[in-house]
């Protein structure tokens, strides 16, 4: 009887091993290396009040387009893609994306032909949208301008979390 063991290198197991291994690093230092120049979108879901000029009744065009009507809007957000959804109005929410500082909403109904686009700043921290509602169903209101600003203190608006 032998006292000690003796270890015997099984070649095809040790290949199998480093082949079950190298292949799942191999596919993690391809996705770190394609994904590298990846910028995650900003965040922007929550409330967001249309802001209006002091002073200014709203135009007839504001009038006629039912989703100004609420003066704030919801959005909410899955990476890149956005929907919003004018207050009290879940019937006119909008899909969009936002790439960079620029976001496009349009109506999942084509009879509607409504189309937001617009591009984000921030001014002292707070997040603003610069923004057209084109609306090809009305004539007199083709084009309209907007602003509107992300209220990130408003009670479940902001859904980031803390870090």
């Amino acid at each position: 009887m032998q006292d000690t063991l003796t270890w015997k290198l099984d070649w095809g197991i040790a290949i199998r091993y480093a082949v079950m291994v190298a292949i799942p690093l191999l596919g993690m230092a391809v996705t770190v290396h394609v994904g590298k120049d990846l910028i995650a979108p900003p965040v922007l879901e929550g409330r967001w009040t249309i802001e209006r000029e002091p002073g200014r009744p709203p135009s007839v065009c504001e009038e006629q387009l039912a989703w100004l009507e609420s003066g704030a809007f919801v959005l909410t957000q899955q990476g890149q893609f956005l929907t919003a959804v004018p207050e009290g109005r879940p019937d006119l929410a909008l899909k969009g994306k936002v790439t960079g500082s620029e976001l496009r909403f349009s109506s999942p109904l084509p009879s509607s032909g409504l189309s937001i686009r617009g591009s984000l700043s921030e001014i002292d921290g707070v997040a603003r949208l610069d923004a057209k509602i084109e609306h090809a169903g009305e004539a007199s209101c083709t084009e309209l301008s907007f602003r509107a600003r992300h209220n990130p203190d408003l009670e479940g608006s902001d859904r980031r979390g803390s870090s």
